[in-house]
Protein backbone atom coordinates (compact mmCIF):
# COMPACT_ATOMS: atom_id res chain seq x y z
CA UNK A 1 0.00 0.00 0.00
CA UNK A 2 1.46 3.61 -1.00
CA UNK A 3 2.31 5.88 1.31
CA UNK A 4 -1.00 8.33 0.63
CA UNK A 5 -3.04 5.70 -0.37
CA UNK A 6 -2.25 4.17 3.73
CA UNK A 7 -2.96 7.53 5.01
CA UNK A 8 -6.53 7.76 3.43
CA UNK A 9 -7.47 4.53 4.89
CA UNK A 10 -5.87 5.41 8.41
CA UNK A 11 -8.30 8.07 8.24
CA UNK A 12 -11.26 5.77 6.58
CA UNK A 13 -10.56 3.61 9.84
CA UNK A 14 -11.01 7.22 11.90
CA UNK A 15 -14.20 8.25 10.13
CA UNK A 16 -15.45 5.01 11.23
CA UNK A 17 -15.10 4.66 14.80
CA UNK A 18 -16.50 8.07 14.92
CA UNK A 19 -19.99 6.80 14.76
CA UNK A 20 -19.05 4.45 17.45
CA UNK A 21 -17.21 1.41 19.06
CA UNK A 22 -16.60 -1.28 15.87
CA UNK A 23 -14.76 -4.51 15.47
CA UNK A 24 -11.58 -5.27 13.10
CA UNK A 25 -13.97 -7.01 10.70
CA UNK A 26 -16.32 -4.58 10.88
CA UNK A 27 -14.18 -1.95 10.40
CA UNK A 28 -12.89 -4.02 7.32
CA UNK A 29 -15.89 -4.11 5.82
CA UNK A 30 -16.84 -0.31 6.15
CA UNK A 31 -14.01 0.56 4.36
CA UNK A 32 -13.82 -1.95 1.85
CA UNK A 33 -10.06 -3.38 2.89
CA UNK A 34 -8.69 -6.87 3.57
CA UNK A 35 -9.03 -7.77 7.47
CA UNK A 36 -5.40 -8.37 7.19
CA UNK A 37 -3.90 -4.84 6.20
CA UNK A 38 -7.06 -3.05 9.05
CA UNK A 39 -5.51 -5.02 11.70
CA UNK A 40 -2.01 -3.75 10.63
CA UNK A 41 -2.93 0.01 10.43
CA UNK A 42 -5.07 -0.71 13.76
CA UNK A 43 -2.02 -1.83 15.44
CA UNK A 44 -0.06 1.49 14.69
CA UNK A 45 -2.68 3.64 15.48
CA UNK A 46 -3.27 1.40 19.07
CA UNK A 47 0.48 2.71 19.57
CA UNK A 48 -0.41 5.87 19.21
CA UNK A 49 -2.91 6.11 21.10
CA UNK A 50 -5.29 7.31 18.40
CA UNK A 51 -7.59 3.54 19.39
CA UNK A 52 -7.94 1.86 22.15
CA UNK A 53 -9.25 -1.07 23.34
CA UNK A 54 -11.19 -1.01 27.09
CA UNK A 55 -9.90 -4.95 27.21
CA UNK A 56 -8.71 -7.34 24.84
CA UNK A 57 -11.59 -8.88 23.30
CA UNK A 58 -13.25 -5.60 23.72
CA UNK A 59 -14.52 -3.41 20.21
CA UNK A 60 -11.87 -0.50 19.08
CA UNK A 61 -12.75 3.20 20.46
CA UNK A 62 -11.46 6.63 19.39
CA UNK A 63 -8.43 6.86 21.44
CA UNK A 64 -7.18 9.99 23.90
CA UNK A 65 -4.18 11.15 21.71
CA UNK A 66 -7.01 12.26 19.46
CA UNK A 67 -8.57 14.20 22.48
CA UNK A 68 -5.37 16.05 23.01
CA UNK A 69 -4.61 16.85 19.32
CA UNK A 70 -8.37 18.25 19.49
CA UNK A 71 -7.06 20.66 22.38
CA UNK A 72 -4.41 22.14 20.50
CA UNK A 73 -6.11 23.41 18.33
CA UNK A 74 -8.70 24.56 20.66
CA UNK A 75 -6.18 26.21 22.38
CA UNK A 76 -4.71 27.86 18.98
CA UNK A 77 -8.14 29.27 18.35
CA UNK A 78 -8.62 30.47 21.84
CA UNK A 79 -5.40 32.13 21.82
CA UNK A 80 -5.96 33.60 18.61
CA UNK A 81 -9.14 35.18 19.14
CA UNK A 82 -8.07 36.44 22.49
CA UNK A 83 -4.88 37.77 21.24
CA UNK A 84 -5.97 39.77 17.79
CA UNK A 85 -7.95 42.31 19.64
CA UNK A 86 -4.80 43.06 21.80
CA UNK A 87 -2.20 42.83 18.45
CA UNK A 88 -4.52 45.36 16.86
CA UNK A 89 -4.30 48.04 19.98
CA UNK A 90 -0.43 47.60 19.89
CA UNK A 91 0.03 47.85 16.50
CA UNK A 92 -2.55 50.87 16.43
CA UNK A 93 -0.01 52.62 19.33
CA UNK A 94 3.14 52.30 17.88
CA UNK A 95 2.30 51.80 13.68
CA UNK A 96 4.60 48.37 13.66
CA UNK A 97 3.80 44.85 12.88
CA UNK A 98 2.73 42.53 15.98
CA UNK A 99 3.01 38.82 16.04
CA UNK A 100 1.68 36.19 18.17
CA UNK A 101 3.71 33.29 18.38
CA UNK A 102 3.13 29.38 19.97
CA UNK A 103 5.07 27.02 21.75
CA UNK A 104 5.70 23.93 19.60
CA UNK A 105 8.46 21.26 20.38
CA UNK A 106 11.80 23.17 20.26
CA UNK A 107 10.05 25.98 17.95
CA UNK A 108 8.49 29.14 17.92
CA UNK A 109 5.78 28.95 15.48
CA UNK A 110 3.75 32.27 14.49
CA UNK A 111 0.31 31.79 14.30
CA UNK A 112 -1.02 35.12 13.47
CA UNK A 113 0.40 38.81 12.33
CA UNK A 114 -0.94 42.27 12.29
CA UNK A 115 0.74 44.28 9.80
CA UNK A 116 2.56 47.46 10.29
CA UNK A 117 1.03 50.62 8.53
CA UNK A 118 4.35 51.99 7.26
CA UNK A 119 5.48 51.39 3.65
CA UNK A 120 8.36 49.84 5.01
CA UNK A 121 8.00 47.38 7.37
CA UNK A 122 8.99 44.05 8.91
CA UNK A 123 6.62 41.20 7.93
CA UNK A 124 5.19 38.39 10.07
CA UNK A 125 4.71 34.91 8.08
CA UNK A 126 2.04 33.12 9.85
CA UNK A 127 3.17 29.30 9.71
CA UNK A 128 6.56 30.39 10.16
CA UNK A 129 8.77 28.17 12.59
CA UNK A 130 11.71 29.23 14.34
CA UNK A 131 14.45 28.00 16.83
CA UNK A 132 13.69 29.15 20.26
CA UNK A 133 17.22 30.62 20.78
CA UNK A 134 17.40 33.23 18.22
CA UNK A 135 15.15 36.72 18.14
CA UNK A 136 12.39 38.16 20.71
CA UNK A 137 9.47 36.12 19.30
CA UNK A 138 11.23 33.21 20.64
CA UNK A 139 12.98 33.52 23.63
CA UNK A 140 10.46 35.44 25.06
CA UNK A 141 9.03 31.76 24.78
CA UNK A 142 12.42 30.15 25.86
CA UNK A 143 13.73 32.61 28.64
CA UNK A 144 10.30 31.76 30.57
CA UNK A 145 10.38 27.85 30.57
CA UNK A 146 11.85 25.57 33.59
CA UNK A 147 15.86 25.52 33.66
CA UNK A 148 15.60 21.55 33.22
CA UNK A 149 13.85 22.08 30.08
CA UNK A 150 15.85 25.09 28.79
CA UNK A 151 19.10 22.48 29.53
CA UNK A 152 17.21 19.75 27.41
CA UNK A 153 16.81 22.23 24.26
CA UNK A 154 20.23 22.86 24.08
CA UNK A 155 21.58 19.41 24.57
CA UNK A 156 18.78 18.00 21.26
CA UNK A 157 19.43 21.76 19.38
CA UNK A 158 22.17 23.14 17.93
CA UNK A 159 22.99 26.87 17.99
CA UNK A 160 22.18 27.90 14.56
CA UNK A 161 23.10 31.17 13.44
CA UNK A 162 20.36 32.73 11.43
CA UNK A 163 22.04 36.63 11.68
CA UNK A 164 25.17 38.46 12.77
CA UNK A 165 23.79 38.89 16.21
CA UNK A 166 22.19 35.26 16.76
CA UNK A 167 23.69 33.87 20.12
CA UNK A 168 25.52 30.55 19.15
CA UNK A 169 27.16 30.44 22.60
CA UNK A 170 24.96 28.69 25.39
CA UNK A 171 27.01 30.74 28.64
CA UNK A 172 25.79 33.74 26.40
CA UNK A 173 22.26 32.06 25.74
CA UNK A 174 22.02 31.52 29.58
CA UNK A 175 23.22 35.67 30.51
CA UNK A 176 20.37 36.88 27.91
CA UNK A 177 17.78 33.85 29.43
CA UNK A 178 18.56 35.48 32.94
CA UNK A 179 18.34 39.11 31.60
CA UNK A 180 14.70 38.27 30.02
CA UNK A 181 13.73 36.83 33.51
CA UNK A 182 14.79 39.92 35.13
CA UNK A 183 13.02 42.32 32.61
CA UNK A 184 9.88 40.51 31.73
CA UNK A 185 10.72 41.09 28.40
CA UNK A 186 13.35 40.85 25.30
CA UNK A 187 14.65 42.79 23.09
CA UNK A 188 16.38 42.00 19.88
CA UNK A 189 18.51 43.73 17.16
CA UNK A 190 20.02 41.45 14.08
CA UNK A 191 19.35 37.63 15.51
CA UNK A 192 17.04 36.61 12.89
CA UNK A 193 17.15 39.51 10.62
CA UNK A 194 19.40 41.77 9.92
CA UNK A 195 18.33 45.55 10.17
CA UNK A 196 15.32 44.74 12.49
CA UNK A 197 14.76 44.97 16.14
CA UNK A 198 11.86 43.14 18.07
CA UNK A 199 10.57 43.48 21.35
CA UNK A 200 8.84 40.16 23.12
CA UNK A 201 6.64 39.02 25.85
CA UNK A 202 5.12 35.54 26.95
CA UNK A 203 2.02 34.27 26.92
CA UNK A 204 1.03 32.03 29.67
CA UNK A 205 -2.05 29.59 30.00
CA UNK A 206 -4.44 29.68 33.14
CA UNK A 207 -1.81 27.60 34.71
CA UNK A 208 0.73 29.80 34.63
CA UNK A 209 2.67 28.31 31.96
CA UNK A 210 4.06 29.91 29.36
CA UNK A 211 2.86 28.60 25.63
CA UNK A 212 3.70 31.27 23.26
CA UNK A 213 4.58 35.19 23.25
CA UNK A 214 3.71 38.65 21.89
CA UNK A 215 6.03 40.13 19.69
CA UNK A 216 6.43 43.96 18.25
CA UNK A 217 9.15 44.03 15.66
CA UNK A 218 10.40 46.99 12.65
CA UNK A 219 13.23 48.48 11.23
CA UNK A 220 16.12 49.16 13.67
CA UNK A 221 16.17 53.18 12.56
CA UNK A 222 12.93 53.05 13.75
CA UNK A 223 12.31 51.51 16.85
CA UNK A 224 15.11 53.05 18.10
CA UNK A 225 13.29 56.07 18.14
CA UNK A 226 10.05 55.20 20.64
CA UNK A 227 10.50 55.80 24.21
CA UNK A 228 11.77 52.51 25.70
CA UNK A 229 10.06 52.35 28.24
CA UNK A 230 6.70 52.83 26.46
CA UNK A 231 7.26 50.05 23.84
CA UNK A 232 8.25 47.61 26.35
CA UNK A 233 6.08 47.98 28.83
CA UNK A 234 3.05 48.01 26.28
CA UNK A 235 4.46 44.69 25.09
CA UNK A 236 4.43 43.36 28.48
CA UNK A 237 0.84 44.26 28.51
CA UNK A 238 -0.39 42.71 25.67
CA UNK A 239 1.02 39.68 26.67
CA UNK A 240 -0.34 39.86 29.93
CA UNK A 241 -3.88 41.09 28.41
CA UNK A 242 -3.99 37.17 26.63
CA UNK A 243 -2.64 35.66 29.08
CA UNK A 244 -5.83 36.81 31.61
CA UNK A 245 -7.98 36.06 28.44
CA UNK A 246 -6.52 32.76 29.06
CA UNK A 247 -7.24 32.46 32.56
CA UNK A 248 -3.81 33.50 33.98
CA UNK A 249 -4.54 35.59 37.08
CA UNK A 250 -1.53 38.01 37.85
CA UNK A 251 -1.56 37.62 40.99
CA UNK A 252 0.08 34.04 40.89
CA UNK A 253 3.00 36.08 39.10
CA UNK A 254 5.00 37.93 42.09
CA UNK A 255 6.84 39.87 40.25
CA UNK A 256 5.12 43.22 39.51
CA UNK A 257 4.77 44.13 35.42
CA UNK A 258 8.37 45.55 34.67
CA UNK A 259 8.43 48.68 32.48
CA UNK A 260 12.19 49.46 33.21
CA UNK A 261 15.12 49.16 30.93
CA UNK A 262 15.98 50.01 27.17
CA UNK A 263 16.60 49.59 23.89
Amino acid sequence: MSGVRAVTRTLDILDALAEGPLSTGEIARRIGLPKTTTHRLLVTLENRGCVFRPHPTAELHLGPHLLHLAMRVRVVTDLREAAVPVMRRLRDEFGETVNLNLLVGNERLCTASIEGVHEVRSVGVVGQRSPLHSGAAARAILAFLPDERIQAYLAEVPLVRMADNTITDPARLWDAVRETRRLGYVVTTGERNPGATSVGAPVRNASGEVIGSVNITGPTTRMITYAADALSGAVVEAGLSVSRALGYLLSWNKRAIPRGGGM
